[in-house]
């Protein structure tokens, strides 16, 4: 199996060593080339960790179709137009902050070509201060991508969003470390992992008139389990982040679905 378990958790994409994941305390733009560097048509990578972990599919993508990548992610912070919380319960300013600069390059005059964005659906939003519940914030994001989806879309830029990937209920590095020889203990039901990853995104791209989103979960979950390890290949490097090397195998499939923004 590749990676080997030990290694299993450490298996992210090339944003993180090469220092291009914003943190969590900070607002600046943070970004690094991808793809085809020298090239001029543009391809921004946007959002949390949810999108981060994209890069290795889309630098295979942009590279085999002379595109640049520029990556913008942050820490628990994707595009949206809405005042989130951190786990503790408190305003997430710096995320807040990001996106107002985030959404000033990608609406000004060197704005990409296209945007590709993803995010997990499970933020808490805020409003006046006030801490919301699940289902009120799950409408609140949903608005806030919504605005800033369609600000993009305004400002003349294509724009991609990724579904959001499934959401284990189990770590499945220590998993596949306890079951090497009986992997389907570590699968885990394909309805429930999906409820967990929420659907906001779905309402967002409603709001948008029915925005076709870009859907690899069927790659990911391919039946009605999300199985830990896939063509010898384990998929997930937490429970709720692929792996940069089962990401990397999934270009095929996000090159055939991102065709129609990289030919236009």
């Amino acid at each position: 199996m590749t990676p080997d378990p030990v290694n299993v958790p450490n298996d992210t994409p090339d944003i993180y060593p090469d220092g291009c994941q914003q943190n969590a305390q900070d607002a600046d733009l943070v970004s690094c080339a991808y793809g085809d560097v020298h090239s001029d048509r543009v391809v921004a990578l946007v959002g949390d960790s949810h999108a981060a972990q994209w890069q290795p599919a889309l630098d295979e993508v942009a590279t085999r179709n002379g595109w640049r990548v520029e990556t913008y992610t942050k820490s628990s912070c994707g595009l949206f137009d809405v005042e989130i919380t951190t786990a503790e319960g408190t305003p997430y300013t710096s995320c807040t902050e990001w996106n107002t600069a985030l959404l000033e390059r990608l609406t000004g005059t060197d704005r990409p070509d296209l945007v590709v964005t993803s995010n997990s659906n499970s933020y808490r939003v805020a409003v006046d201060g006030e801490e919301l519940g699940d289902d009120e914030s799950s409408l609140r994001l949903a608005d806030g991508m919504s605005q800033s989806w369609r600000a993009v879309l305004d400002a003349g830029a294509q724009l991609a969003v990724v579904r959001n990937t499934p959401w284990l209920g189990i770590d499945p590095a220590e998993c596949i470390s306890q079951h090497t020889d009986q992997l389907t203990e570590c699968a885990e039901p394909t309805d429930e992992a999906m409820e967990r990853s929420g659907d906001a995104q779905l309402v967002a791209a409603d709001r948008l008139g029915g925005l076709e989103l870009i859907d690899l979960n069927a790659a990911i979950c391919p039946s009605d389990a999300c199985p830990a390890v896939i063509g010898n290949v384990a998929v997930w490097r937490d429970e709720h982040h692929l792996t940069a090397t089962y990401a990397r195998t999934l270009a095929p499939r996000l090159a055939e679905q991102l065709a129609p923004f990289l030919s236009a």
